[in-house]
């Protein structure tokens, strides 16, 4: 249900700002049931919204890198665990999304010019480990016409006690590092008030937007006549 929030989120974001294209990217896809997922998603908003989605899945093929030191919680993440397997019997499995297989370090700073992507409106990472999330994030200091002015990411492994950690240190030590670009909240998972709320809150705080203040459409005013005309046809669309 995140990643299908994220997507909503996104598709109305294009819509309200002129776009009919945008990209999704997963980062850490291993077994693909995910990636699949995502699809789906993508299918269904692009059908609501009118729009065109692409969708990218990035994974390194062999599972965890090994840990180099605290900030990837080696005691929480197995070394090869959460392998792809066969990459080819993944992408028969596929119907809409594109494998963007390699090192992350090695495959972030090419992608944009190998792939020529529509502007990113979501990205959902996936990765566990410090290294492997600081290279994602170094993606979003690219250039203005990749993203739309607000990307909706989802961080699936940042827990309440675990902030000086994995992704919520890259997330914190990337903030710091921009005055213009901005992950909020930068707070985690939170707590829960009660064992009813864990699953849905925990999913909600890991739940993120991505601001490009400077982005030459993040004050403009909305698609106004779009948005009149469809907003009570999207709240009443049957999934």
């Amino acid at each position: 249900m995140y990643y299908a929030f994220c997507l909503w989120r996104a598709a109305g974001e294009a819509r309200r700002n002129a776009y009919r294209r945008i990209s999704a990217l997963e980062f850490g896809v291993a077994g693909g049931n995910g990636l699949i997922a995502l699809e789906w998603h993508a299918r269904a908003m692009a059908r609501i919204f009118d729009l065109d989605i692409e969708v990218y899945g990035f994974d390194s093929g062999r599972g965890l890198p090994e840990a180099e030191d605290f900030r990837d919680i080696p005691q929480t993440f197995v070394p090869d665990s959460f392998h792809m397997g066969d990459a080819e019997l993944l992408r028969e499995r596929l119907t809409l999304a594109r494998l963007v297989l390699g090192d992350i370090r090695e495959t972030g700073p090419t992608f944009f010019e190998r792939f020529d992507p529509a502007p990113i409106g979501a990205m959902l990472v996936d990765v566990g480990l410090y290294l492997s999330t600081v290279p994602v994030l170094e993606m979003l200091t690219g250039d203005q016409a990749r993203f739309l002015p607000r990307v909706q990411m989802y961080f699936d492994d940042i827990s309440f006690g675990l902030e000086p950690l994995g992704e919520a240190r890259a997330i914190a030590e990337f903030n710091a590092r921009h005055e213009y670009l901005k992950i909020a909240p930068e707070a985690t998972a939170g707590t829960p008030l009660d064992q009813r709320d864990r699953n849905y809150k925990s999913f909600l705080y890991r739940i993120k937007e991505y601001h490009r203040f400077q982005h030459p459409k993040y004050t403009a005013h909305p698609n106004r006549e779009w948005s009149r005309e469809n907003s009570t046809r999207l709240y009443k669309t049957r999934w």
